[in-house]
């Protein structure tokens, strides 16, 4: 389920950083080492619209997830995936960024590459993936994981972000390799396509936004049966995304995709 602990973690329970320089716990598709070098030596700077700090940008990326989410199709009856939720959690997109990147203390390009992880997926698998209410939320936990892996000089235990997120650390794991194989564990990205999402967060209307959409009418749910249908092929569990769970106890860094603490 989606449980959301109400209280931040105690100060002392962060996990330390690791090591300068050392390139994360997610498996590398191509020469990590060096990718992970050249990015540290000359790390890509945010666009204009996103200079404003920390707080600007997780608003700016919050209200392009709202604008995409609000035209998507419900798909869960007819092509559910992993990354579906039972119900839609009762927190909002804005908030939940605002959580992640309290708790986490990421710097706010490890948000923007999620992002482009998102986009390579949406590019390569399409509707079933592509943003709702049900998905959004795990969708952006699991790709700012992965990113914060590859591309951060911090980043944290599954358990710990899995506490963060509102799921169980077995899901983490789970959507963690799920979208490693779907990106065929290509974590690398180019300043272009970097450069391009960040353009795009400042532009509602920039192209890049359009393999984010349903392009064509879909059927969605429209009756208690077909949401019955839906909810229990959506994720393990079976049950609502309504409790509330202790705050989270502490991170720990390292752990990679096969390895992460329970």
């Amino acid at each position: 389920g989606f449980c959301l602990p109400p209280f931040p973690p105690p100060p002392d329970s962060l996990p330390s950083p690791r090591p300068a320089g050392f390139p994360g716990g997610t498996r590398a598709a191509i020469d990590m080492q060096g990718a992970h070098e050249a990015y540290a030596s000359a790390p890509p700077a945010l666009a204009p619209g996103l200079d404003g700090g920390s707080a600007h940008t997780i608003s700016v990326i919050a209200a392009a997830l709202d604008r995409v989410v609000q035209r998507n199709h419900d798909l869960r009856r007819t092509q559910p995936t992993s990354f579906d939720a039972v119900s839609a959690p009762g927190i909002s997109i804005h908030r939940y960024l605002s959580r992640i990147r309290q708790y986490t203390k990421f710097h706010d390009e490890c948000f923007v590459v999620a992002l482009v992880y998102l986009d390579r997926l949406f590019e390569a698998h399409r509707a079933p993936f592509l943003p709702t209410p049900h998905n959004v939320h795990r969708l952006v936990i699991t790709s700012v994981l992965v990113a914060s892996k590859f591309y951060d000089d911090v980043f944290h235990s599954n358990s710990f972000m899995a506490q963060v997120g509102g799921i169980s650390v077995g899901e983490m794991n789970k959507l963690e390799i799920e979208l490693c194989l779907r990106l065929d564990w290509e974590l690398h990205i180019l300043r272009d396509e970097y450069e391009l999402m960040a353009e795009a967060l400042g532009a509602p209307a920039h192209p890049r936004w359009r393999r984010w959409h349903h392009q064509l009418p879909v059927s969605t749910l429209s009756s208690d049966d077909d949401a019955a249908s839906a909810d229990s092929g959506a994720h393990e569990g079976g049950h609502a995304d309504a409790a509330w769970a202790p705050a989270p106890k502490g991170g720990g860094g390292g752990g990679g995709p096969r390895g992460a603490a329970a």
